[in-house]
C-alpha cells in the first residue's frame, strides 16, 4: 500500500510531532501530490503535524481490482490498511499522538473506526460522514452510489424483473436496488448490518463532527445523529453544523472558521 507521509518545516526526528492519518472521500479516488483550499495537507504539516495518506483499497491509480475491492466491503480490508498505516506511523519514535480525520466516506471511516480501533487514535474529526447506512440511503439525492457501493452491480442486471410500479424491489424503472436496505444481496445485508451505529457502546475517543446543512448527499442529520450519540455514550464531542453549507465549506468565511475548528481540536486532544 503506498501511504504519503508530510512532515513539519525544519523537521527533528529527535523530536516528537503529533500525527493525522487522513481517511479518503469517495470512496474511489486517490491521495497523491496536489493541492486544494480544503483538505490541503501541506498546511497541516505546518501546522506542526506529520500527516499520514495512505491509499487505501478502492482507491484509483493501483488498478481496476484494487479499486473494486471497498464496492459492496466498506468496513472491510480498508480498514484494516487504516489500522495498519496508524500502527506503523506510531511505532516511529518521533511520533506522539495521532488522530484519525476524513470526509464523506472518510467521515463514515471515522465513525465506524470509532468503534473498533482500541487505543490507537487519540480523537477524531469526522466532516460529511455517514453514521446509519439504511437512513442515509433514504435521504440522499443520489442512489446511484449506495446502489453500486453497497451491493455491485454483479448483483442484478439493470433489466432484472419487472418495470414500473409492480416491480420486483430489485429494479424500478429500471433503477438498480442492490443495495438497497430491501436487498437480499448478501454485500447489501453485510453492509448494513455494519453500519457505523451498529458499534457506538464501544465509543470512547474524542470525536468532532462537522455538517453542511445544504449537504443532500450526505444529509446533515447524520452528523447530528453521531454527535447525539457520542454525548449520551459520554464521549468528549463537538458539532458544527454550516447552515447555508453543501457537502463542502467554500465560502470564505466559513472555510476560515472551519480550519480554525479542525485546528483547534487537533491541538486540544494531540499536542
Amino acid at each position: 500500500m503506498l501511504t504519503w507521509v508530510l512532515y513539519p518545516p525544519k523537521f527533528d526526528s529527535t523530536k516528537v510531532y503529533p500525527a493525522i492519518e487522513i481517511f479518503l472521500g469517495g470512496p474511489q479516488g486517490t491521495l497523491s501530490q496536489g493541492w486544494s483550499y480544503r483538505w490541503n495537507y501541506r498546511l497541516m504539516a505546518n501546522q506542526g503535524y506529520i500527516v499520514i495518506l495512505p491509499n487505501r483499497r478502492g482507491t484509483t491509480a493501483f488498478g481496476q481490482p484494487w479499486c473494486e475491492q471497498i464496492s459492496g466491503d466498506y468496513i472491510g480490508q480498508n480498514m484494516q490498511d487504516y489500522l495498519s498505516a496508524a500502527k506503523e506511523i506510531k511505532s516511529e519514535p518521533y511520533v506522539g499522538k495521532l488522530a484519525g480525520c476524513g470526509a464523506s466516506y472518510g467521515g463514515f471511516s471515522v465513525y465506524y473506526m470509532a468503534g473498533i480501533h482500541g487505543d490507537v487514535y487519540d480523537c477524531f474529526i469526522a466532516h460529511a460522514g455517514i453514521f446509519d447506512e439504511k437512513y442515509m440511503y433514504y435521504e440522499t439525492e443520489e442512489l446511484w452510489f449506495p446502489n453500486f457501493d453497497n451491493g455491485g452491480l454483479s448483483e442484478y442486471s439493470y433489466t432484472a424483473g419487472e418495470k414500473g410500479p409492480r416491480g420486483d424491489g430489485k429494479t424500478f424503472g429500471g433503477i438498480l436496488q442492490a443495495g438497497s436496505p430491501w436487498s437480499d444481496a448478501a454485500k447489501a445485508r453485510r453492509h448494513y448490518t455494519n453500519s457505523p451505529d451498529v458499534n457506538v457502546t464501544k465509543w470512547h475517543t474524542p470525536i468532532l463532527c462537522i455538517h453542511g446543512m445544504m449537504d443532500f448527499r450526505i444529509p446533515y442529520d447524520q452528523g447530528m445523529a453521531a454527535f447525539n450519540t457520542a454525548q449520551m455514550m459520554g464521549v468528549p464531542s463537538k458539532l458544527i453544523i454550516f447552515p447555508e453549507e453543501n457537502h463542502w465549506i467554500i465560502q470564505p468565511q466559513n472555510a476560515l472558521f472551519w480550519h480554525r475548528s479542525y485546528f483547534d481540536w487537533l491541538d486540544r486532544w494531540c499536542k
